[in-house]
């Protein structure tokens, strides 16, 4: 589709829909910051078609679009200057995001510095949501865990919403899909792993008070079920994490992320004494 056909849709479009248009075309100019040509395509389209009588007809009844050419035109442009325009109207027209949808990447290490080589595997028993699963295997590939084993009906990065989640991250962790997990455990058994859940039971050890031994498998479960009793009954260890408020426990994905790092922790900790 050429540029004057991007603006002539743009004018014929009704007031929501004008809304939804500029907020994609600001959402694609985020992705793109760091590669000019793109961003400035789409930082182009957009001031084109606020200078329309529509585009200006809408500036008028919504003052954050008012905002927007000027510092879009700005020769100190810069991304923190125009989000606080951007996400009030993103919020108004309920236009709601995750983070791969407007992440802008640095710069990833090359993948020769790519390492698999912490003693440590990430074991995911039905877990339902892809996006905690995609989110998974990016805080795992950060780690440097050295694989994923996906149980039950847990997603792969096979699915869409995995891959995209994931960041690209699982294209360097390997990881293993299991319909029984009874298999994933009996390997981990035999290869030497001490198996730890992360679980809320009440015999479950603080995450703080815990060592974690080497080699160790890490095993999260079901959102909303947690993990099965049976898997329990196999597992070496049962630790939970420490929560202050209300709620006694945190998103499967976040939880993830604290155990890792404790772990992790730890272990660097001793490295270095």
């Amino acid at each position: 589709m050429s540029y004057e056909k991007f603006i002539k849709r743009f004018c014929s479009l009704n007031q929501k829909r004008q809304i939804d248009f500029l907020l994609e075309h600001l959402r694609m100019m985020e992705i793109s910051w760091n590669i000019d040509k793109k961003r400035n395509y789409h930082i182009e389209i957009i001031i084109a078609a606020l200078n329309t009588p529509e585009g200006k007809a809408l500036a008028e009844n919504l003052s954050e679009i008012g905002k927007l050419e000027k510092k879009l035109l700005s020769p100190s442009l810069d991304l923190s200057q125009v989000l606080p325009i951007i996400v009030p109207i993103e919020r108004q027209f309920q236009h709601f995001y995750k983070d791969h949808d407007f992440l802008v990447h640095d710069k990833d290490r090359p993948v020769a510095h790519k390492k698999n080589n912490q003693p440590v595997v990430i074991v995911l028993e039905n877990i339902r949501s892809a996006f905690n699963i995609g989110s998974i295997f990016r805080t795992a590939e950060c780690l440097g865990a050295q694989k994923i084993f996906l149980c039950g009906y847990s997603a792969t990065p096979e699915h869409k919403i995995v891959e995209k989640t994931a960041l690209g991250s699982s294209l360097h962790i390997p990881w293993t899909k299991y319909h029984s997990i009874d298999d994933a455990i009996f390997e981990l058994k035999e290869n030497g792993y001490s198996l730890v859940g992360l679980e809320t039971t009440s015999h479950a050890q603080s995450l703080f008070a815990f060592h974690f031994p080497k080699p160790c498998a890490l095993f999260m479960g079901n959102e909303r079920f947690g993990l099965n009793s049976k898997t329990l009954d196999e597992l070496d260890y049962i630790v939970k994490i420490p929560t202050y408020g209300i709620k006694n426990s945190l998103n499967v994905s976040n939880a993830c992320a604290i155990a890792g790092y404790e772990l992790m922790r730890q272990w660097q900790s001793e490295v270095a004494f």
